[in-house]
């Protein structure tokens, strides 16, 4: 869990640095079509719905960057030691 709110901070912040570069929290709120409040929650790392935060990332043109993030980890996934299964069973033969 801890790790979660880290990184919900991480993005929050990132896209407070791009938003306000540009625009206010109400502009912004605007162009995404959410409200003030959800795009403060966003900056300050509070959990918000999921789509909330990737409009947020995509309209700073930051999502693409993401998705390279979670296929890296996938493909990492793909290379870890999996779990051993279960074998099949033996098939005996009827031939008393």
């Amino acid at each position: 869990m801890h790790k979660q709110s880290d990184l919900l901070k991480s993005l929050g912040e990132l896209i407070k640095s791009k938003r306000a570069i540009s625009m206010d929290q109400t502009e912004f709120a605007a162009r995404l079509g959410i409200s003030r409040r959800t795009v403060s929650a966003i900056e300050n790392g509070k959990p918000v719905v999921s789509t909330s935060l990737f409009m947020a990332l995509e309209h700073f043109g930051l999502l693409d960057d993401i998705g390279e993030v979670v296929t890296a980890l996938q493909k990492q996934i793909g290379t870890t030691k999996q779990r051993k299964q279960r074998k099949p069973p033996k098939v005996l033969s009827n031939d008393f």
